[in-house]
């Protein structure tokens, strides 16, 4: 949760958001009660300590899903299957059989936080078999926009979560799209 204090003319505005936990295949009205109900708990709690003359505030994440593109070429001595199945498990929203969380997991991203290119290339780079790599395309999903390719980093606002959950049943929740080629 996020809780900020904005002062403004006569009155306080206190705005809390809520990073719920994101579920693969959760129902949308089973989430949308539990965010009423985190968001009354939240407003009961703190109403408390609410000065009067303050309006309070309760906002909840606003999730920009992401669009990716990125082309590797595998070393000469690997299979380009191998290395595909490698790197999309590295860029997944899941826990990683050895434990790490996958890149786009929920737990590494928070509110307002800049999406930068430079560590998902890093990563990539990183893996076994992977000789170079291009990315060709780095944005809000649905919004064609280079700025953020060419400047090297997605900024988001103070209540926007990034996710590329990479889902085929649910796209709208981020895509990361990944071709490789060279390798055997």
């Amino acid at each position: 949760a996020e809780g900020r204090s904005a002062l403004s003319e006569q009155f306080a505005t206190f705005a809390a958001a809520e990073s719920a936990a994101r579920r693969p295949g959760s129902e949308a009205l089973l989430e949308r009660v539990s965010e009423m109900m985190f968001v009354d708990a939240i407003r009961r709690h703190v109403e408390r300590y609410r000065m009067a003359g303050h309006d309070l505030e309760i906002d909840g994440p606003r999730y920009v899903s992401l669009e990716i593109d990125m082309h590797v070429c595998a070393e000469a001595d690997y299979f380009r299957a191998d290395v595909k199945e490698e790197l999309l498990k590295l860029f997944s929203n899941r826990v990683l059989a050895d434990g790490r969380l996958g890149i786009f997991h929920p737990d590494q991203f928070t509110f307002g936080q800049t999406v930068y290119l430079s560590p998902l290339i890093a990563a990539a780079q990183a893996v076994p078999g992977v000789m170079s790599v291009q990315v060709k395309q780095f944005q809000r999903q649905g919004t064609p926009d280079n700025k953020a390719l060419a400047a090297g980093k997605l900024e988001l606002g103070r209540l926007e979560i990034a996710r590329c959950d990479n889902d085929p049943n649910f796209a709208e929740h981020g895509v990361f799209h990944l071709s490789v080629g060279g390798g055997k």
